[in-house]
């Protein structure tokens, strides 16, 4: 995990779990928290292997457009009873991940229960989802949960020490709010589902009332979006007031 930015107490519990085996681990971590990033560490350090890019006893699982439905998690039933031939000083010889768990259906959660309750040996399941309520309790409760925490300014800044002098890394970071993924994007430049959203969100903040009236209406319609354009908003207008307190900028902060 050298390689990623992370919480001194997510990294603790990162390690303490790669240590010893457990059939379900969960992390948990708002969007932008680099879920699936630290996921595929893990999964790598359990099965101590370099890469995860084919090889035969890791599967990945990702939302089918909207959800992960109960087909998906029947390949889950088919993979888990693939033979596997090689041991792990670990005791962890195959692992699946299902990022954005939370996106499963109840009858795909409920479908995963038996799994959980039951896994064969060696097995470990990897869980990303951004809040312990989005999943189903008994799926919840059958798991080790990890938090992925928000880093600190200081770890973030002595993280990027090392890159190129990043002049405005004090506004980035506050637009991130300390989620490393976002951060990561946002310094190196690299897409992220959230820039999209805080680009919308700036769009938005800069259009006149029939434009913004427009824009409002047609997101109404989704409600994910428009929470994710809400959270984008917030991140904007948190990072402008962090920086202009910073710079006294009394006509800037009353606009806010």
């Amino acid at each position: 995990m050298d390689n990623l930015l992370l919480h001194p107490k997510t990294r603790a519990s990162l390690a303490n779990v790669a240590t010893a085996q457990h059939q379900a681990i969960a992390l948990v971590g708002k969007p932008g928290s680099n879920k699936y990033q630290i996921a595929r560490q893990l999964a790598k350090n359990l099965l101590q292997i370099d890469s995860l890019e084919h090889y035969p006893y890791y599967l990945e699982i990702l939302p089918d457009d909207i959800k992960v439905s109960v087909e998906q998690i029947r390949d889950i039933h088919q993979f888990i009873k693939l033979r596997v031939p090689t041991e792990s000083k670990s005791g962890i010889n195959r692992v699946l991940l299902i990022y954005k768990a939370h996106k499963m259906t109840s009858s795909a959660q409920n479908a995963l229960l038996k799994t959980l309750e039951e896994p064969p040996s060696g097995t470990t399941i990897i869980l990303t989802t951004p809040s312990r309520n989005q999943l189903l309790k008994t799926v919840i409760s059958r798991s080790q949960t990890i938090d992925i925490l928000p880093v600190d300014k200081a770890s973030a800044t002595a993280f990027y020490a090392t890159h190129a002098t990043i002049d405005n890394l004090d506004s980035l970071y506050a637009m991130s709010q300390g989620q490393t993924g976002l951060l990561d994007s946002l310094v190196t430049n690299q897409d992220h589902p959230l820039i999209d959203k805080i680009t919308t969100a700036k769009s938005l903040f800069t259009a006149n009332k029939a434009e913004r009236l427009i824009m409002v209406d047609e997101l109404s319609k989704d409600r994910e979006k428009a929470q994710s354009l809400l959270d984008a908003m917030l991140r904007i207008t948190h990072a402008s007031i962090v920086i202009n307190s910073r710079k006294n900028d009394k006509s800037a902060l009353s606009k806010w």
